[in-house]
């Protein structure tokens, strides 16, 4: 298992982004400019050919929706309801925090180490992720559009909101590839190199304006929710979903894969979504360094304990 020889690379993406910007070797708008390509582009294409290229039947395993989706959800809801009723933030910060305590970089960490692991097969689980975790975000978004275009407006009807977080692209990604991964074809070989050198772009994009965007002092002020909300993360979430697949007696290879999308660090989705929103787009960038730092670590010992309860499963691989 060589899922330190992935991640490490990871963090260095991040480090170079702030070195870059704290040596100012590139102006300050590089990274919108990246966020903003990831966010538009790079991203939807990316989740719109993983999705494309499963059959729908096998998208939608129950036992893993209601073990990781459940588990992650659970979590959404409870950060999203304590620090909206409990601290008193606004509804578009609740929801960031909830998403940055919830929300798994599937594609570019689960993907990655689940391929090297168990080979081919295990793009299916790490798709069902990819779904799981833009249903939430298509929930943050519907929740933050809400609020932005007035919560008493009255008669204002939810359609327009649910309408225009439909449009979102990521979300929008997601819908057009399960409608195609409904018709049954196969992605034309021209059009998957296309998306997939748009979405082999937003690995570095992403991760180097997340670097960008670092700024020590605010780390420094802001390390106690950093640090709460990468523990429920890396620690919590994933225990959680660990309780759920052996009660729900899950597939042992569904299992394993479930555990680990629930354990790696937030996504850096929600960076772009912190950014394009402007809510805690600071506490979002510093949460997935530190996460994704912390996860070397943390991924080792999951990857061990599951190796535990899931022995064949390891074997087989």
């Amino acid at each position: 298992m060589d899922f330190l020889n992935l991640l490490l690379p990871i963090f260095a993406i991040i480090l170079t982004g702030f070195v870059v910007s704290h040596f100012k070797l590139l102006p300050e708008t590089v990274g919108d400019i990246l966020i903003q390509f990831a966010y538009n582009i790079g991203l939807p294409a990316l989740l719109f050919l993983v999705i494309a290229q499963e059959s729908l039947a096998r998208l939608f395993d129950p036992g893993f929706l209601l073990s990781y989706g459940g588990g992650t959800f659970f979590f959404f809801v409870l950060i999203l309801v304590l620090t909206k009723v409990w601290r008193k933030v606004s509804t578009g910060d609740a929801v960031i925090l909830a998403l940055i305590g919830a929300c798994a970089n599937t594609a570019f960490v689960a993907l990655p180490i689940l391929k090297s692991t168990f080979g081919h097969k295990a793009v299916l689980p790490a798709a069902m992720a990819c779904v799981i975790m833009v249903a939430m975000i298509l929930v943050g978004v519907l929740l933050i559009e809400r609020t932005r275009r007035g919560d008493d407006a009255g008669e204002d009807s939810i359609w327009p909101h649910v309408r225009h977080a439909l449009l979102n692209p990521l979300v929008l990604a997601v819908l057009l590839g399960v409608l195609y991964a409904a018709v049954g074809l196969p992605v034309p070989v021209m059009a998957a190199e296309y998306l997939s050198l748009l979405g082999d772009s937003v690995t570095p994009c992403a991760l180097f304006a997340v670097g960008m965007s670092i700024r020590l002092q605010s780390l420094r002020t802001g390390a106690a929710a950093i640090l709460l909300l990468s523990a429920v993360k890396l620690i919590v979430i994933p225990a959680l979903v660990l309780f759920l697949v052996l009660l729900l007696n899950l597939d042992p290879f569904l299992s394993v894969a479930a555990v680990i999308c629930a354990a790696v660090p937030t996504a850096k989705t929600i960076f772009v979504l912190a950014s394009q929103y402007d809510h805690k787009k600071e506490l979002a960038a510093e949460t997935v360094s530190v996460g994704t730092l912390a996860s070397t670590a943390t991924l080792f010992v999951w990857l061990i304990v599951l190796a535990q309860f899931y022995p064949d499963t390891f074997g087989a691989s």
